[in-house]
């Protein structure tokens, strides 16, 4: 008698799992990095996963989602600039230096 709802929930978390994996997932955003192009107020966004695991990697100037190396668990939205391989400017106030990007 419970084997039908029991499958049933089950297969509507395998769909959401592969939905989130391969689709499309919603995260939580906030903070002033990615102003005015995203508001630094709480908002959703809504994050293809498809695109950039099957068909082609990002394009320079489109957004990113990735995991913060500094705080596991955590992510953050960035905006692409450089590809591997491609020589960027480092620019600070002690020294100007180019290096390569990895």
């Amino acid at each position: 008698s419970y084997y039908v709802p029991c499958c049933l929930i089950l297969n509507v978390y395998c769909g959401m799992m592969i939905m989130d994996k391969f689709g499309f997932k919603i995260i939580g955003c906030q903070g002033p990095s990615m102003l005015p192009t995203i508001d630094e107020n709480d908002n959703l966004l809504i994050v293809d996963c498809f695109t950039p695991r099957f068909v082609r990697v990002p394009a320079k100037g489109e957004i990113i989602i990735t995991e913060n190396p500094f705080k596991p668990g955590a992510t953050l939205v960035k905006r692409v600039l450089h590809h591997e391989g491609e020589t960027a400017e480092f620019y600070s106030y002690r020294e100007r230096k180019n290096v390569q990007v990895e």
